[in-house]
């Protein structure tokens, strides 16, 4: 198991299977980075992952 900052509480018991909506399509985007922020598209050196949010995203030229 991996080591995780100190006060991180994490469950890892419950099962994790239907506890958030199901997404038609996902995509891996291979960074080298282990320490994200909580959105990828705000780094500093993400271009690729602003412009796949704006082309997929809410109300982008390829969404649903």
């Amino acid at each position: 198991m991996p080591s995780f900052p100190e006060g991180l509480e994490i469950d890892h018991k419950q099962n994790l299977n239907g506890t958030m909506g199901a997404y038609a399509e996902q995509i891996l985007i291979a960074t080298g980075k282990d320490d994200w922020t909580s959105r990828i598209e705000e780094e500093d050196d993400a271009y690729l992952q602003r412009k796949v949010k704006d082309i997929l995203g809410r109300k982008g030229e390829l969404s649903d």
